[in-house]
């Protein structure tokens, strides 16, 4: 019920949007190179599908007039949905096994195993740092930019009131 974190909410949704569209469009691109196909209707282009929606209407929820506090209330059940749908989307390869996506850190049903070379392993963690630090920094942004248009925001308001008078 804190501005700030409704704040922090809306700025990670949109770079949530950003990430998600990278990869539904690099995927593709990917796709078509490895397996002869740009898209497949598959549990795990789905439920990533299904996310960027979820993001695209919290962001919609929170562009729509009102008061902020209503708007946030209705976005954060989107959010929480969308929260829900991350480990879907992890799992979905292997609640649903597909012939597309191989399960990488594990093999089969008992999940044993290993599927990664070492060098693909260091690769990996270096992306996933650099994405978080991406992460981070954007966050740190946004949030500054919204704060701005809050306090912008509160001066027009009493600009107003004081003119109204």
């Amino acid at each position: 019920r804190k501005r700030i974190y409704d704040t922090y909410a809306y700025v990670s949704a949109e770079i949530g949007v950003v990430f998600t569209i990278i990869v539904l469009t690099t995927g593709p691109i990917w796709a078509r190179s490895a397996w002869n196909t740009w898209w497949v209707w598959e549990p795990r282009l789905i439920t990533t599908l299904i996310l960027f929606f979820i993001y695209i209407a919290y962001i919609m929820i929170r562009q729509m007039d009102g008061v902020w506090d209503k708007k946030a209330r209705l976005a954060a059940v989107f959010g929480i949905i969308g929260f829900a749908d991350v480990p879907i989307v992890f799992f979905a390869i292997r609640w649903w096994q597909t012939k597309f996506h191989p399960i990488v850190f594990g093999d089969g049903p008992s999940q044993k195993g290993g599927g990664i070379e070492d060098t693909m392993l260091v690769a990996l963690l270096v992306t996933i740092t650099a994405f978080t630090i991406l992460y981070s920094y954007l966050l740190h942004k946004g949030v500054s930019f919204e704060k701005m248009k809050i306090t912008v925001e509160q001066y027009k308001e009493r600009l107003r009131e004081s003119l109204d008078k």
